[in-house]
């Protein structure tokens, strides 16, 4: 067999294996998208090992016998194909020199991918748009600075290759396509998308190993690469810290300002619905009133604290939306009832991202009489599609537990949700995992629902999402959306039961983005549908 052709069956055969054991049903629809991914250039391949074996949800004893048996496999796979992709006139290291540097290579990418899979992990648990994108930016720099470790003797002291990064962009983003074919394909062709697009690796693997193995041997004084990494290690955290504190700054400043006069006015003429606003996770209200809803309606806002004296809703701060589900769904019952019984009209909950949870379980758990219409703002699409380590310091997500601790550790405070195993919210969540999958893919007779997706959400997007109700997506991020124009008016639009504006173009945009996001998650079961359980 010539070296091309090697190369060529070293590429497609591990992506059809892996693609056949999805069409086959032994392994979950959310590995379809990761199937082209089995020997891709590095440090993909590593990438990919890491979020197959978070899904397994191991423990220490698992971790400790898997990790070094997935490290030598991978470091056979990659010497193997180092050696069929060597350039032709060039002196090529031996074999076994091949697959030693494969491997001591990946276990360095496992300590620098390890953030990212971690809060991918996160990202199946909570959903959240602001995870994926801290989580495979950080993966992607790391691959544009790090490739050289598999290829090239002394790479810490030689510039990078131009080229070689090129390629690695170009596999980012033919693998991302390749989990949108992939995705999108009946089942039973899951083993020949995911080859052929595998296939097209060995053309990656070529480029890159000549890109790097052929360029002049020079020495830099100064490592490039190391210092490439650890500048690019702080810029990533930094960024993402700072983006989830924006987020959140902005959304609180939102609820906790006066608002305008004119969107607090009561309105003009006798109200025709009345309308509970429920915030997302980590907001505040200062107990002021607004109205961003425009039209002539009764609004008020839902407290995560509570109801005072006289029945009117509390002012509230961030930790009290941290509260285990049951006790906020109770608290949201109660003051949907109350605002039905003291307007004497019909109620519209409009949730937003925490809160959207919490009113998917209160239509689905005996609906209060007078609710007629929910709104979903930037619905929890099929949470905790994986379980979330809540145990002890031993048995089955031991080491998730203490990842995710640390996680959250590092970034509290800023984090657009408490990643913390010790976090009531994310208990509970846990714990009513059953309930909480696939809420959105069975409508209720008798109320009027609607899902408003912002377009960032479509990278959380579980595979085979279905919504069971008629949804819109809008060109957002997660979060706040009620302070956008266009959420607004489809938001009134609903309520009082006018056509909502057409926005298709945005609708299609989320299953590409959703298809080419699924290459980059971890696996997980496929989405519930209505009827079926989750687990």
């Amino acid at each position: 067999m010539s070296r091309r052709a090697g190369l060529l069956a070293l590429c497609l055969v591990p992506s059809l294996l892996e693609g056949a054991l999805v069409g086959a049903g032994l392994a979950p629809l959310g590995a379809a998208g990761l199937a082209a991914q089995a020997n891709a250039v590095p440090p993909f391949g590593v990438f990919q090992d890491l979020r197959w074996l978070v899904a397994l949800d191991p423990s220490w004893t698992v971790l400790a016998g898997l990790v070094p048996a997935v490290l030598l496999a991978r470091g056979v796979l990659t010497g193997l194909t180092l050696a069929a992709a060597w350039p032709e006139g060039l002196p090529r290291p031996g074999l076994g020199r091949l697959v030693a540097r494969g491997t001591l290579a990946s276990g360095l990418g496992d300590l620098l991918l390890a953030p990212s899979v971690v809060v991918l992990y996160g990202l199946a648990v909570v959903p959240l748009s602001w995870l994926f994108l801290a989580a495979v930016p950080l993966a992607v720099l790391l691959a544009l600075v790090a490739h050289p470790l598999w290829v090239q003797a002394g790479w810490w002291r030689r510039p990078l290759s131009a080229r070689a990064v090129g390629w690695v962009l170009a596999s980012f983003l033919w693998l991302s396509l390749a989990g949108l074919a992939v995705t999108a394909a009946p089942r039973f062709a899951a083993a020949p998308v995911a080859g052929l697009f595998g296939a097209a690796n060995a053309l990656a693997w070529t480029g890159l190993v000549r890109a790097v193995a052929g360029q002049p041997r020079r020495r830099l004084v100064v490592p490039m690469v190391p210092v490439a990494l650890a500048g690019l290690a702080a810029l990533v955290a930094l960024g993402t810290l700072g983006g989830f504190r924006a987020a959140r700054a902005a959304e609180t400043a939102r609820l906790r300002v006066a608002p305008p006069a004119r969107t607090a006015r009561a309105p003009a003429g006798p109200a025709r619905e009345a309308v509970l606003i429920v915030s997302g996770y980590g907001s505040a209200w200062n107990g002021r009133p607004s109205r961003p809803v425009p039209g002539p309606f009764l609004e008020t806002r839902f407290s995560y604290a509570g109801l005072g004296p006289r029945g009117r809703p509390l002012p509230y701060d961030g930790p009290d939306t941290a509260a285990p589900l049951p006790l906020l769904l109770a608290r949201l019952r109660q003051q949907v009832v109350v605002l039905g019984r003291r307007s004497h009209l019909p109620v519209a909950v409009v949730a937003d991202s925490e809160g959207a949870l919490l009113a998917g379980e209160l239509v689905h758990d005996d609906p209060p009489r007078d609710l007629r219409t929910v709104v979903f703002l930037s619905p929890l699409l099929d949470p905790d599609r994986l379980t979330y380590p809540l145990g002890g310091s031993a048995g089955p997500g031991a080491p998730l537990r203490q990842a995710m601790t640390v996680l959250a550790q590092a970034l509290q405070g800023a984090a657009p949700v408490a990643l913390s195993p010790r976090s009531p919210f994310l208990a509970s969540v846990d714990r009513q995992a059953r309930q909480l999958r696939g809420l959105l893919a069975c409508p209720v007779p008798g109320l009027r629902e609607l899902a408003v997706l912002p377009l960032a959400d479509a990278v959380a997007a579980p595979p085979g999402e279905r919504l069971g109700i008629p949804a819109v997506v809008v060109p957002a991020f997660h979060g706040g959306m009620l302070a956008l124009p266009v959420v607004q008016r489809v938001v009134a639009d609903e309520v009082a039961g006018r056509p909502l504006p057409r926005l298709g173009i945005w609708r299609w945009a989320a299953h590409v983005v959703a298809g080419a996001a699924n290459a980059w998650q971890v696996p997980t079961p496929e989405a519930p549908s209505c009827g079926r359980p989750g687990r």
